[in-house]
């Protein structure tokens, strides 16, 4: 979003204009995506067994810290990323 006087809302300034920016995007897209669905597999059936069709480790059970660890840290990764300081 950016204001009347043509920065951004945050007062940053907006992007130029490149060749990635698009690839940025998607790239950010599959990467939120990724993340709700691992967010998903928390509480489903299927986050807690790996699948069969997977060799070597198909049938095995997940760890609970190797969900909760990374979790932990991406919450408060976003956490420390929005909250403003005075």
């Amino acid at each position: 979003m950016l204001c009347a006087t043509g920065g951004s809302v945050l007062g940053g300034s907006p992007m130029p204009p490149a060749a990635w920016n698009a690839s940025y995007v998607i790239g950010l897209s599959i990467l939120t995506e990724s993340l709700g669905l691992l967010c998903f597999g928390l509480v489903r059936w299927w986050g807690e067994v790996v699948p069969e069709w997977i060799p070597r480790l198909g049938g095995r059970r997940i760890p609970p810290l190797a969900v909760i660890v990374p979790a932990a840290l991406g919450a408060l990764t976003l956490t420390a990323l929005t909250v403003q300081c005075c």
